[in-house]
């Protein structure tokens, strides 16, 4: 496993990651040509939507070699509709490569996935990118993470410009600028041009203080003028792995400079999967095999891959594994290595790497596999609620035994997505943003041949209760052994934030608390009038049982008492209120602000980079409903902007 990395490329939409992968992939050899995100020829995005897009939608897992070490990565998306992906792949991963624009520095989506990898304490490194283009500034980029990222940048490589131009990058511990051929790869090293001694030998002596601060024995070694190369990036590769720095490379992946020292970085200084921190349980068995399912990838003709990181053990073709969230077997027909959407077969993956299993069909994201059933299962992933909706209209009735089918298998792949009936029994898809919505109809429409239309995306609501209420409950079912008779009691509390908290006072084994808190759960994700209940504590008293439940009974039972509950209690609605930020060129800043105020909006701040603005702001999101069009013409096509639920807020309407 020393010679493995599993490491993920995270960044802000259009900062150039897949590009970069690209990159990465011809340089290793692994693809013959370098795609190009343009032309809709690059590896990783591979379905037809990312394609016309010209951005990611989907993660995708690919590997290659360099410097006879194994790399598993995954390239992810940016934009915020997509951030789910993110989060489950980040789950999985040992190190991550985070890409910054030169020109566009750290923006809102960037911080975003910073925090994902904090809290799942992954090890990152950063590449600047875009420092051929006009209005880059490197050393902006450095403030920003060390100011709006709050880490510790030990800088590795620097642009070098003659005339403005970028003409190759310099090795700061190396003290050579190294310039590169028309493929990317650095043929000539020559000496620092002389107006740029000085920096690179300041920027060295910071990056000697920083890792001396770590390490007492470098400091000796310093003081004596004996350090070495190796000591070096060994005291640089603790760091990393601890989180206590960040490694920074910078370059141009479109322009071809500065990727094969990245990859000599992300060798030297990501964790093997032995050296990172997992959140995967410890097992008395050793050589038990663990599976831990992070994405579902369904390939027509094929069937259903679900593809895994394997943290213990091996698992082969023939392999019996039990699903720990279930406790059903599962037979694992064949495994295979991924690269996009291909696949090749062998026999077997071992601890450390990434494969697709195929033939198990009853699995989800987050499930652990393992051949042994006595461990404990990994952590689930949890993901934020939907909050914008739309009316799914198939062509004609016909067609809604297939549009069911397909909605079912592309929600299987996307737990953000959520599906739903409203009292009409018209289904309605439940998603994160109007451009989730809008391809998610249209892979229904190109990948399953539908005929299907999403009708006017719309605010979805949340209802709180407002006033303490109390319910009894008696359910009764009549089995082949007598009368089932449960009777409880159910109180509702509200609470200051949005979480819904289950209590259960009554001792009962786990199995009936599990159904029980179940079915409590699946009536509040329903609520009452098909508004998902939030803000509050659900308690649940004086439970008996004339004979012992069935599960599905139980779960059947208090979904019952908590509606009836809800019958009684005051709710109020509640709209969701998002954190959006625009980025606009400087001279339409005002305009954005004034009609940021005109939809109920409140600015949170505003920051300048070199030709543009950043715009932070928390509105309603009812008044942002077709915001894409508006800020088009407002920017006349030169605005972005993005979204994420910031709270939930009492409709005033």
């Amino acid at each position: 496993m020393n010679n493995i990395r599993n490491f993920g490329i995270i960044a802000h939409i259009n900062a150039g990651k897949t590009t970069t992968t690209e990159r990465i992939l011809y340089l290793t050899g692994r693809n013959r040509y370098m795609g190009n995100v343009d032309e809709g020829t690059t590896c990783t995005d591979y379905m037809s939507q990312e394609r016309e897009r010209g951005i990611t939608i989907v993660s995708s897992a690919v590997n290659c070699v360099w410097n006879n070490t194994k790399l598993h990565l995954i390239d992810t998306p940016g934009h915020v509709d997509f951030t789910a992906e993110v989060e489950r792949c980040l789950r999985v991963l040992d190190g991550a490569v985070v890409v910054i624009c030169g020109v566009s520095g750290i923006q809102t989506q960037t911080e975003t996935v910073w925090k994902q990898a904090d809290r799942q304490h992954i090890p990152t490194i950063v590449f600047i990118n875009k420092l051929d283009r006009s209005g880059a500034s490197y050393q902006n980029v450095i403030n920003e993470i060390r100011g709006k990222l709050e880490h510790q940048p030990v800088i590795l490589t620097m642009p070098c410009y003659e005339d403005e131009t970028l003409i190759g990058i310099i090795d700061i511990f190396d003290n050579v600028l190294l310039r590169y051929d028309n493929d990317g790869r650095a043929t000539n090293k020559e000496e620092i041009p002389s107006e740029y001694r000085n920096q690179v030998q300041e920027i060295y002596n910071q990056n000697i203080d920083i890792l001396t601060s770590i390490d007492d024995g470098l400091l000796e070694a310093v003081l004596e003028n004996r350090q070495t190369r190796q000591e070096i990036d060994e005291i640089i590769k603790y760091g990393v792995t601890a989180q206590m720095l960040v490694p920074v490379f910078c370059g141009t992946a479109k322009g071809n400079m500065g990727v094969p020292e990245l990859l000599d970085g992300i060798v030297r200084y990501l964790p093997s999967p032995n050296e990172a921190i997992h959140n995967c349980n410890n097992c008395d068995n050793a050589d038990a095999a663990i599976g831990y399912v992070f994405k579902i990838q369904n390939i027509r003709g094929v069937g259903k891959a679900a593809i895994v990181r394997i943290y213990s053990g091996s698992i082969g073709s023939g392999d019996t594994l039990y699903n720990l969230r279930n406790g059903e077997t599962v037979t694992v027909q064949s495994i295979q290595n991924v690269y996009a959407d291909m696949f090749d077969e062998v026999q077997s993956a071992q601890s450390g790497e990434i494969a697709a299993l195929f033939g198990i069909d009853d699995v989800m994201v987050g499930d652990t596999l393992s051949s042994d059933r006595n461990i404990c299962p990994m952590e689930t992933i949890k993901f934020s609620q939907p909050v914008i909706e739309a009316r799914l209209e198939p062509e004609s009735a016909d067609q809604i035994p297939a549009l069911s089918a397909a909605v079912r298998t592309l929600a299987s792949e996307d737990d953000s997505i959520q599906i739903r009936y409203d009292d009409t029994g018209s289904m309605l898809l439940c998603a994160m943003g109007e451009l989730h919505i809008d391809v998610f109809v249209k892979r229904l429409c190109q990948e399953f041949r539908l005929n299907v239309r999403a009708g006017q995306p719309n605010v979805s609501y949340r209802q709180k209760p407002v006033e303490a209420a109390s319910h009894h409950y008696v359910f009764e079912y009549r089995r082949p052994d007598g009368l089932q008779r449960i009777e409880m009691d159910m109180d509702i509390q509200p609470c200051e934030h949005d979480e819904v908290n289950v209590v259960i006072e009554t001792e009962l084994d786990d199995d009936i608390k599990a159904a029980l808190e179940r079915g409590v759960m699946s009536a509040v994700h329903i609520g009452l009038h098909h508004y998902q209940i939030i803000g509050c504590t659900i308690v649940l008293r004086n439970i008996t049982f004339a004979l012992k439940p069935l599960l599905l009974i139980a779960e059947t039972a208090v979904a019952g008492c908590f509606r009836e509950l809800l019958s009684k209690t005051n709710l109020t609605m509640m709209q969701p209120i998002m954190k959006l930020t625009v980025e606009t060129p400087t001279e339409t800043t005002g305009i954005i602000l004034g009609d940021i105020k005109s939809k109920n909006g409140t600015i949170i701040d505003v920051s300048s980079h070199i030709v543009t603005d950043e715009i932070v702001a928390s509105v309603p999101l009812k008044e942002l409903l077709g915001y894409t069009t508006t800020l088009r013409n407002q920017t006349r096509g030169k605005g972005s902007f993005s979204m994420e639920l910031l709270r939930y807020e009492k409709d005033e309407e």
